[in-house]
């Protein structure tokens, strides 16, 4: 569960998304891909952390899990190709970063979260069909959810995510 602390400091980013926004005289549509690209950036940098101890293992975990929130909350404010790309890229580095770096299970929270945020995101999204009916947008979100080891998901769902929005012909 986020702390109270890490709460404010997402508030405190979507407010100064928001603020940009107005100064600049756009919506969320047109900053998201930066924003986006900055999590991807500071979470980089996290990852790039050697050596966890244990006494920090949860503010490691509980960072990677309030940057994956505020990217998935900017990719469903503006989906496209390149920020799906980049959504998958900064989920599966988080993954493996604290696979790789943490003594716990935090993984597992992680994993969880990103589970469910692209479930959430594929059973809500309305993004436009490709010619062929699928969207590469959902198709980068569904690569992710086939990355993940503890989760599975039947064809059955993922077909119907897949042809979500597409024209029945």
């Amino acid at each position: 569960m986020a702390s109270s602390k890490t709460k404010k400091l997402k508030m405190e980013f979507i407010r100064g998304l928001k603020r940009c926004a107005t100064d600049l005289g756009a919506g969320y549509d047109f900053i998201a891909f930066y924003a986006m690209s900055t999590l991807d950036r500071l979470l980089s940098s996290i990852c790039l952390v050697e050596n966890i101890s244990a006494d920090r293992e949860d503010d490691y975990r509980e960072a990677i899990l309030a940057i994956l929130e505020l990217g998935f909350f900017l990719f469903s404010v503006q989906p496209t190709v390149a920020s799906s790309l980049k959504l998958a890229n900064t989920s599966l580095v988080a993954l493996k970063a604290i696979k790789e770096k943490a003594s716990g299970d935090s993984w597992r929270d992680v994993e969880q979260s990103i589970f469910e945020e692209c479930c959430l995101f594929l059973s809500n999204a309305t993004t436009s069909p490709s010619v062929d009916g699928a969207s590469v947008d959902r198709l980068n979100v569904i690569s992710i959810l086939s990355q993940l080891t503890d989760h599975s998901v039947n064809w059955g769902q993922i077909r119907a995510w897949v042809m979500a929005g597409s024209d029945p012909k």
